[in-house]
């Protein structure tokens, strides 16, 4: 079970980018311990029964949260992301081959870079083996991709992944395409919830 909702893991990593180190990893710390009792306690954000979502796609970065709002409202919990702000910022462990300053440089660069999931780094073969991996590791119910409005590449893509999924038949797909305006809230809601009655049967 998770003890976060996606839209508390993503505004905790996402300050990863904007905090002072010192103070977000003390910080970060509290939240741990606060987390390891509450797990303890038996506490859970959803039921067992809660169609369990992967969120892929375009990064939704603070405060443009809705999409995350309208799936864990509608009963989903999101077990797991491709988003570089989120649980691939962790993905990618600091590993210098040596000590020297050019490999701490090297190994930091590449903590940096290489969990990146955006279409503009890498090939579709590469992020496709990373989200089936994700998928099993999380034991996801179904995928939402977010195509973020104007972004080419992710429209590629999903339409990409559509294809993809489609041949293999392996899990359900929802594509949603939205900015950063709040005037499509209820579209989103009704195409968030019918995909998750998909998920229900």
């Amino acid at each position: 079970g998770s003890l976060m909702t996606g839209e508390q893991f993503q505004f905790v990593t996402g300050a990863s980018f904007a905090d002072e180190p010192s103070r977000y990893t003390e910080n970060l710390r509290t939240l741990v311990d606060v987390l390891r009792k509450a797990g303890a306690a038996g506490y859970q954000v959803a039921g067992a029964d809660a169609p369990r979502v992967l969120l892929a796609g375009a990064p939704l970065i603070y405060p443009n949260f809705k999409l995350l709002e309208i799936i864990e409202k509608a009963g989903a919990v999101i077990v797991s992301d491709t988003s570089c702000t989120a649980t691939q910022a962790f993905y990618q462990h600091l590993a210098p081959r040596d000590w020297s300053l050019r490999e701490m440089l090297k190994a930091l660069a590449e903590k940096k870079l290489l969990p990146c999931m955006c279409p503009c780094f890498g090939s579709f073969q590469d992020r496709m083996l990373r989200l089936r991996e994700l998928l099993r590791v999380s034991k996801a119910d179904g995928i939402i991709f977010h195509e973020l409005r104007t972004c080419t590449l992710f429209a590629a893509e999903g339409e990409f992944l559509r294809r993809e999924l489609e041949e293999g038949g392996s899990i359900p797909l929802l594509i949603v395409n939205t900015d950063y305006a709040s005037s499509d809230k209820e579209y989103l809601r009704t195409r968030v919830e019918a995909f998750l009655e998909i998920l229900g049967q």
